[in-house]
């Protein structure tokens, strides 16, 4: 079989047929793989974890707290770390041909006109894992199952009664670097032993809205895999590897320089290079956050998505108050060596005037809404078009956000049972 003639740039190649096959089966395989993996994760999987969503049930949890709660944060830690046992990869099975993946849930704070509440959106199959956990953190909670609050609201924009603010935040820095929790907060000047809560801020502004004001906070919380902290310890080798190199030797004596002259021309610079460098400690700052670092990457880890929405009659919206003041509660956990959250350029419904502003806005706050009362349930493989840009935190930063205050800090405006719950008795008949 004669060979096949190619001209290339003036060049004449010739090559086997049989290699010509071989190449154009290689070319049109990969083709191939390339539509196929087109098709699979934007056509195929979207179409299958829509049904396998449309199966699913959901609950929302009211947290009614007790008049008299001395416990902290770290009792809510183990609630999160529970949660990380539900943490489910699927097999190859579940996931292609049944649309598997895994679920979220969503733990908020919301403020119906200074009236604070606590609330837990979850799928039904982890309702009894969430209820034990939250018995134990706090023995003396009431939970109620609730018709979902966000569903009473139907804003439509523009709109010429209502005014809302609202956004997706996100981190200043990696999500390796961990935002401030509640073991670094001040203590108490009255009890040494008790630290300052950290949702006092934010507990008192949430007091302060006025009747028609509502403030909404979201954490959608998915459980991931623990080689999450890959990434971190990549991050810790990086830094004192630039660490280390940043520290210059010192530079060299006018008389080192001068035998260094003298043995270059002699041939006898080698005998010169055998000086050590000195041993050079990390910096007091940076061992801190290399630090930091591993403390974050050694506990449980979850995606999360963090939103918060402000509406109101446009006669008491108040910026300052539901936007600014919220915020700033918030920024009580974000430090400037560290890590913090900022509100999303992308998702915020203040946008740059440029072109069409009113119309733009419009659709954010459609959107920021829809993703609130959705719980971002409906972003499935394939959604390109999404501007949240989720964050990574553990139970021990989560534990932080989302924990009722102590009863020593102002809570009364937060929902709380009349009387201590007790325990049944021991004499009760099991049957």
């Amino acid at each position: 079989m004669p060979n096949l003639v190619v001209e290339i740039l003036g060049f004449s190649l010739e090559i086997p047929f049989s290699v010509f096959y071989v190449l154009l089966f290689l070319i049109l395989a990969s083709i191939f793989y390339i539509f196929f993996r087109l098709f699979v994760y934007f056509i195929w999987l979207p179409w299958l974890q829509k049904k396998y969503l449309a199966k699913q049930k959901f609950c929302l949890l009211h947290l009614i707290m007790p008049r008299i709660n001395e416990q902290g944060p770290e009792a809510t830690e183990n609630l999160f770390n529970a949660l990380g046992a539900a943490h489910k990869t699927g097999s190859w099975k579940e996931r292609y041909s049944q649309g598997y993946f895994q679920q979220s849930v969503s733990f908020e704070i919301a403020s119906f006109g200074g009236d604070v509440h606590f609330f837990i959106f979850s799928p039904v199959q982890y309702r009894d894992l969430i209820e034990a956990a939250v018995y134990a953190a706090y023995p003396d909670v009431e939970i109620r199952e609730v018709s979902d609050y966000v569903e009473r609201v139907n804003l439509e924009f523009p709109n010429d009664e209502h005014e809302l603010w609202g956004t997706s935040l996100i981190f200043y820095n990696k999500d390796y670097y961990p935002i401030r929790t509640y073991k670094s907060f001040e203590h108490s000047i009255l009890d040494p032993k008790r630290v300052k809560d950290p949702l006092q801020g934010l507990i008192e502004i949430l007091s302060k809205l006025k009747p028609g004001e509502e403030v909404w906070l979201q954490f959608v919380v998915t459980p991931i895999k623990s080689d999450w902290t890959k990434g971190g310890m990549k991050l810790i080798k990086e830094i004192a590897k630039k660490t280390m190199a940043e520290e210059k030797a010192p530079p060299p004596t006018l008389m080192q320089e001068f035998y260094r002259q003298i043995f270059a021309t002699t041939g006898g610079e080698k005998k010169v290079e055998k000086v050590e460098k000195e041993f050079t400690p990390i910096p007091r700052g940076t061992q801190n956050i290399l630090e930091l670092i591993q403390s974050k990457i050694s506990k449980t880890g979850f995606v999360v998505v963090p939103r918060m929405v402000y509406f109101a009659p446009k006669k008491v919206f108040s910026a300052p108050k539901g936007v600014s003041g919220v915020l700033g509660g918030l920024n009580g956990f974000n430090t400037l060596d560290m890590n913090g959250f900022k509100p999303n350029s992308k998702t915020k419904t203040t946008t740059p005037e440029y072109f069409l502003v009113e119309k733009r806005r419009a659709q954010r706050k459609k959107s920021v809404l829809k993703k609130f009362k959705t719980r971002g349930r409906f972003i499935l493989a394939g959604s390109i078009i999404n501007r949240e840009k989720p964050c990574i935190l553990n139970s021990e930063e989560l534990a932080s956000l989302y924990h009722f205050p102590y009863t020593g800090e102002k809570v009364e405006a937060i929902r709380a049972i009349s009387s201590r719950r007790g325990r049944p008795p021991i004499s009760l008949p099991v049957e």
